[in-house]
């Protein structure tokens, strides 16, 4: 009883210090308790984004040393029973040009199931189709924001972007 009694007496004898002490813990743990939730509202954030595109799966890639992944080895995913679906995407970074502008990118390259796969919407335009893969065909889908930034408007279907595939630059439409 005598220490409580004796530390009641120092802390209100020196009562700015002690009121110093409190604030700074409380500032302290409130920073840890901010910081911690604006964390987990950001992964939050990205994790729905991803989601809304579809891409709440799994990605399956070959080291850089290793060979590629083909046609065998989609085949072998797509026959695992707990997949729904499954589809080749070639992701590389890069700088779309049109004859007045450019802009840093992420390209991705997918086959004709992205509509099964990806939840996107189609404005202006429409998906690739099977005929388009096959054929080979230099076609592309820009976003909205992409559109804007590079040709003052959305509805950008019949123009032509360069796009960088390893060492060449290529003409899409």
């Amino acid at each position: 009883m005598t220490l409580i009694v004796l530390a009641w007496k120092n802390l209100r004898r020196k009562g700015l210090r002690t009121l110093l002490t409190m604030l700074g813990i409380a500032i302290g743990v409130a920073s840890v308790v901010l910081i911690s939730s604006v964390g987990t509202l950001g992964t939050k954030a990205v994790n729905n984004e991803l989601d809304s595109l579809g891409l709440n799966g799994i990605s399956v890639s070959a080291q850089a040393d290793a060979p590629a992944l083909d046609d065998i080895d989609l085949q072998m995913v797509r026959n695992v029973q707990q997949v729904e679906q499954a589809m080749p995407i070639l992701t590389q970074n890069g700088v779309i040009q049109t004859f007045a502008a450019q802009q840093q990118v992420m390209l991705w390259g997918i086959d004709a199931g992205a509509k099964q796969v990806l939840s996107v919407e189609i404005l202006y335009g429409r998906i690739f189709t099977d005929s388009d893969i096959r054929a080979k065909a230099s076609v592309c889908l820009l976003d909205e924001k992409l559109a804007q930034q590079l040709f003052g408007r959305e509805n950008v279907v019949g123009k032509t972007v360069t796009l960088p595939l390893g060492n060449l630059r290529e003409q899409y439409t």
